[in-house]
């Protein structure tokens, strides 16, 4: 099999048959969440990092803030990954003075991926949930669209019902081997497997968002209001495109601070950037420096955006079962 990448133009690994299921489940809550915090000192080593002279925002401040995560380490994800993501996380921020912590223990959860674009297995979930069968429609209405979007949400839905609902004033990371599941349909859906390294969500963006935008559709595909704000991250793919971890990372977080998406060539926020020199400005900064000092920003809310690629993904998702053109 020939694979091909749209992740920064670049290509990356087949996936091998024998691939976990594409929708998984989160059976339990982890004993230890959520937990008495503990002692951040007790937890630090999970950041170390070495500095690189060469890479880092070009505008370092010090804004003196702190922001508190509850880390997450999916199947396939070593304890060595963890500490290179988080490494680079802190790398990053600590150039503007945002201070990454926890004070828990790292969670094993029995994911690999976030999201399934497998048109079989959508369908059958869909009819399994709600009675509905899919497989003889020519096309779908809007309504059962949205039950394919929230089956193609189902391990993001696992997650948020055991460790982001209801929200808490942090910052979730998890780290899976990839974003979209390698069993995605054959074509655009596969080439998504290799094009999504992050996905961030957060309640902090609604207001910004009109009710067209397709990260609006999403959020209503997986059907919670408010939550804690997430990050997943794609190890794999991340680290087949010789991306550093900083990179990826710190922009889904930065998500998860309410920044959207920018076209500002050398900003974080800018999708598809593979240079480490990426900066964040004036505007975004005070952002960042307001969600980590009022937290306003992290907890309450509504419905947010879904970032990255979130047209990408909501186009595929439909092209999967054209709709007719009444209800598009």
């Amino acid at each position: 099999m020939v694979c091909s990448s749209l992740l920064f133009s670049l290509s990356a690994a087949c996936s091998s048959a024998g691939s976990p299921p594409e929708l998984q489940q989160i059976n339990t809550t982890d004993p230890s969440f959520p937990g008495i915090p503990g002692d951040e000192a007790t937890y630090d080593y999970l950041f170390q990092y070495m500095p690189l002279a060469n890479c880092g925002p070009i505008n370092p401040e010090a804004l003196g803030d702190r922001t508190e995560l509850r880390i997450f380490q999916g199947d396939g994800i070593s304890d060595q990954d963890v500490i290179r993501y988080l490494g680079g996380l802190r790398r990053y921020y600590d150039r503007y003075g945002i201070h990454m912590f926890t004070r828990h223990s790292v969670i094993r959860v029995p994911l690999d991926h976030a999201l399934s674009l497998n048109s079989a297995v959508l369908v059958q979930e869909v009819r399994a949930q709600t009675g509905v069968d899919l497989s003889q429609s020519l096309s779908l209405t809007s309504e059962q669209t949205a039950m394919v979007g929230h089956a193609a949400f189902h391990n993001v839905i696992e997650f948020f019902n055991r460790y982001a609902i209801p929200t808490t004033k942090m910052i979730n990371i998890v780290l899976l081997r990839q974003i979209v599941g390698s069993g995605a349909d054959p074509g655009e859906s596969q080439l998504m497997v290799h094009a999504v390294a992050g996905l961030g969500l957060s309640p902090a963006l609604l207001a910004s968002f009109p009710s067209t935008d397709p990260s609006a559709a999403l959020y209503g595909w997986v059907g919670v209001q408010d939550f804690t704000p997430t990050a997943f991250i794609g190890v794999d793919v991340t680290d087949a495109v010789g991306v550093l971890p900083d990179v990826v990372i710190s922009h889904e977080v930065g998500h998860c601070y309410g920044l959207a998406h920018d076209t500002t060539s050398g900003d974080l926020m800018t999708p598809a950037e593979t240079t480490c020199v990426l900066s964040l400005n004036d505007a975004q900064l005070a952002t960042v420096d307001d969600a980590t000092k009022n937290l306003a920003l992290l907890s309450g809310g509504a419905v947010a955006a879904v970032e990255d690629r979130a047209t990408d993904i909501a186009s595929v998702i439909r092209s999967m079962f054209p709709q007719p053109a009444a209800s598009r």
